[in-house]
C-alpha cells in the first residue's frame, strides 16, 4: 500500500517493505544485526501478531530511467525491518517524518544508546558519515555542531572521533573487550601506528604470576585506567619546553610544519587532551626525534663549516661516560678545556673564551673561514640539552702563548690524589647521609609529640589536617583494588549514576574525580574512609582461606558488634532467597511472543555532586 498521509499527521501506515533502504548514517554495524539475534526477534513477528511498533522513516526521492521513485530512508527500526524479512512480513508499518540529516543521526545515536547494540566505536563511526555530509545549506556537519544538536559538550564528540585513530589491533582488542572506551582513547592519541601496537600491549597484558603487588590476580589486567594513563603519558608524550630544537621552526622538517601550528601538540586540542599538564606537550615521539636528528645535523653542518666539531649521543658520552666527576674533569681527561674555564696564572682571572676572543683566535679567517683554534662542542649526556664548548688545551696554549699570552699548564693529578679525593667525597656523602637520618629521626619523634599532645586539646585542627592526608594519600594507592569495590565505597560519600539496560559508565574517571575531590569531604568522611578502605579487600570473599575477613571481624568484637549471628541471618535470608527463586522458575509462564517494545526515553545520567553531601 503506497502512503498517502503527510508527514505531518505521524499516522502508522502499511508499505511494501521493499521500499524500504537502511540509512547510511545508521552508527549500529556490528552488534544485534546477526542471524541469529534477527530470527529471535522474528519469532516475536510471525502472524498475526506483526510488527507492533512502526518504523520511523524518512521520504526519498530518486530519478530512474526519467521516472521519479519514491522509497523511505529507515531512521529507526532496521532490526525490525531485517527481522520482517525472516517472519515472512510482506508489508511493514512505518512512520514518516520530516528530519535533517543531523536529526536523523541524533535520534539513531539516542535510540541506539539506550540498548547494549551500540559501541563508541560505532557511535564514533556515525559522526563521521555526518560530517561527511552537507545540511540543507551546503554547509559541511562539523564536530561542533553535532555537539549542539546532541546536547553534549565538544569534548565529548572530539574524543569519540578520536576512537577512529586506533590502529586496526586496537580495534580488533576493543571489539574483543580487552580495552574499554576510556582506554582505547588514551591508545588513539598515539598519532604512530607501530607505537599504539607497543602501548596496546603493555595496557592489555595479563598478570603471569600468581601474586602481584597491585593486587590483581593472575589472568587479570596489569594495569588500570589511571596507571596506564600515567605510563601512556610518560613514555609516548614529550615537555616540548626541553626540545632541542627551535619548536617555531616550520622548514626544519618541512613536513611537520612548526609545532606550535601542529594537532599533535596538546594546546592545539585541549578537549582531547584535558587530562594532560600542559599546553606545550608534543604526543608524537617520532617526529620529535626526527626534528631532533635534523637539528643536530643542521648543528653539525654548521660546525664543520667553520672548522668545528660537534660530538652527541654516543661520541659525547665516550668523553662524559658517568657522574663518577664532573663533566669538565672528564673533558680534560680527554686534553679539553672548557671555554668557562678559569686560565691558571692569570692575574685577571679570565676564561679561555675570554682570552681567546681577545686573542683573535677564535674568529674564522677571511680566506679560509675558520678559526685558529677550532672548538669542540659536546653535548653532556646526562643533562638534557646542554652543550660544552671546549678547546683542546695543548693546542689553545700554543696559540696564546704565540700572541704573546703566557698561559702555565695545570699538572694532572696523581693516581694517589685521585683516590685521596674520591675519599674525601664518600667521607662527604656518609656525613650528608647520617645528617639526613638523624634529621628524619628528629622530624618523626617531633610528629608523634606534636600529634599526641594534640590529641588532649579539644579546640586543635591538627586530625582534620591528618584525616584529610592520610584520606587522599590511601586513595591513590589504591589503584589495586576492584573498580566495582571503589565503585560501592564512593556511592556512601556521593551520588554515582546508575547502570541500566546495558548502558557503559566510565567508572575510571569517576574514581578519577572523586580522587580529585576528595579534600572536600568533612573530617568525619576522611577518617572514616581511612577505616574503610583497608576493610575493603576483606568485602569480597575469593574462597580462599588465608583472606580470611579478620580486621572486620576482630573490629565488630571491639564494637560489640554480633558478626556470627550475623552471618547465620544472612545464611537463612540466602536460603529463603534461592528457594523462592527456584519455585518462580518452575511456575514461570512460557515466554509470550510479543512485538518489540516501544523505545525507553533517553536517560539522563545524574552528575556527581561536590562538594561531598554528609552522608545519612
Amino acid at each position: 500500500m503506497n502512503a498517502t498521509t503527510t508527514p505531518a499527521q505521524l499516522e502508522a501506515i502499511l508499505v511494501d517493505r521493499t521500499k524500504l533502504r537502511p540509512s547510511p548514517t545508521n552508527p549500529r554495524k556490528r552488534r544485534g544485526l546477526d542471524s541469529a539475534s534477527l530470527t529471535e526477534l522474528a519469532q516475536s513477528m510471525r502472524p498475526p501478531i506483526g510488527i507492533a511498533q512502526p518504523i520511523l522513516v524518512r521520504e526519498r526521492t530518486e530519478v530512474v530511467d526519467g521516472a521519479e521513485i519514491v522509497w523511505y530512508e529507515i531512521v529507526a527500526g532496521e532490526r525490525r525491518w531485517r527481522a520482517s524479512e525472516i517472519a515472512g512480513l510482506a508489508e511493514v508499518p512505518i512512520l514518516i517524518k520530516q528530519l535533517t540529516d543531523l536529526e536523523v543521526l541524533t535520534i539513531q545515536l539516542i535510540e541506539n544508546g539506550q540498548r547494549e547494540d551500540l559501541d563508541e566505536l560505532e557511535e564514533a563511526e556515525g559522526y563521521e558519515k555526518l560530517m561527511q555530509q552537507t545540511d540543507a545549506e551546503g554547509n559541511r556537519y562539523t564536530a561542533n555542531t553535532i555537539a549542539d544538536a546532541m546536547g553534549v559538550s565538544r569534548a565529548t564528540i572530539y574524543a569519540r572521533l578520536k576512537l577512529l585513530d586506533l590502529c586496526p589491533e586496537a580495534r580488533e582488542a576493543f571489539y574483543a573487550g580487552e580495552l574499554d572506551a576510556s582506554t582505547a582513547l588514551l591508545i588513539a592519541r598515539i598519532p604512530v601506528h607501530k607505537l599504539q601496537i607497543e602501548a596496546l600491549k603493555e595496557v592489555t597484558r595479563k598478570v603471569e604470576n600468581d601474586y602481584s603487588s597491585s593486587g590483581a590476580v593472575k589472568g587479570d589486567k596489569a594495569l588500570s585506567y589511571r596507571k596506564a594513563r600515567e605510563i601512556l603519558q610518560d613514555r609516548y608524550m614529550l615537555d616540548l619546553a626541553d626540545a632541542p630544537f627551535d619548536i617555531k621552526d616550520a622548514a626544519l622538517v618541512p613536513k611537520s610544519g612548526s609545532c606550535t601550528d601542529c594537532t599533535k601538540r596538546t594546546g592545539n586540542q585541549p578537549e582531547l587532551f584535558d587530562d594532560v599538564d600542559g599546553k606545550n606537550v608534543c604526543t608524537d615521539p617520532v617526529c620529535h626525534a626526527m626534528k631532533k636528528t635534523a637539528h643536530v645535523l643542521a648543528l653539525q653542518k654548521a660546525a664543520e663549516e667553520k672548522g668545528n666539531k660537534l660530538l652527541l649521543g654516543k661520541d659525547a658520552k665516550k668523553l662524559i661516560p658517568n657522574w663518577m666527576k664532573t663533566p669538565e674533569e672528564h673533558l680534560q681527561d680527554h686534553g679539553l678545556i672548557p671555554l668557562d674555564a678559569k686560565v691558571p696564572g692569570d692575574e685577571q682571572k679570565r676564561t679561555y673564551g675570554q682570552i681567546l676572543k681577545e686573542a683573535k683566535l677564535l674568529t674564522p679567517a677571511k680566506d679560509t673561514g675558520k678559526a685558529a683554534v677550532a672548538k669542540t662542542i659536546v653535548e653532556n649526556p646526562h643533562r638534557t640539552n646542554t652543550m660544552i664548548e671546549t678547546v683542546n688545551i695543548e693546542q689553545a696554549t700554543k696559540a696564546l702563548r704565540e700572541a704573546g699570552f703566557e698561559i702555565t699548564m695545570k699538572s694532572k693529578a696523581s693516581p694517589q690524589q685521585d683516590d685521596d679525593k674520591r675519599a674525601k667525597e664518600r667521607e662527604k656523602e656518609k656525613q650528608e647521609l647520617a645528617v639526613e637520618n638523624l634529621f628524619r629521626s628528629r622530624l618523626f619523634d617531633t610528629l608523634h609529640a606534636q600529634i599526641e599532645a594534640d590529641m588532649l586539646d579539644p579546640n586543635s585542627d591538627t586530625f582534620p589536617k591528618l584525616y584529610r592526608r592520610l584520606a587522599v594519600q590511601m586513595w591513590e594507592d589504591a589503584d589495586y583494588y576492584d573498580t566495582e569495590d571503589m565503585v560501592a565505597l564512593m556511592r556512601k560519600y556521593t551520588t554515582l549514576p546508575n547502570e541500566q539496560d546495558g548502558e557503559k559508565i566510565d567508572w575510571q574517571s569517576h574514581i578519577v574525580e572523586f580522587g580529585d575531590n576528595l579534600p572536600n569531604l568533612t573530617p568525619a568522611q576522611h577518617l572514616m574512609l581511612c577505616i574503610e578502605l583497608p576493610l575493603l579487600v576483606q568485602e569480597i570473599s575469593t574462597g580462599n582461606s588465608s583472606y580470611e575477613a579478620e580486621t572486620m571481624l576482630e573490629m565488630a568484637g571491639e564494637l560489640g558488634i554480633d558478626a556470627e549471628g550475623m552471618r547465620k541471618e544472612v545464611a537463612a535470608e540466602h536460603k529463603a532467597t534461592v528457594a523462592a527463586a527456584k519455585k518462580a522458575e518452575k511456575t514461570k509462564p512460557k515466554k509470550a511472543e510479543t512485538a518489540a517494545a516501544p523505545a525507553p526515553a533517553q536517560k539522563v545520567r545524574p552528575a556527581a555532586t561536590w562538594p561531598f553531601p554528609t552522608p545519612n
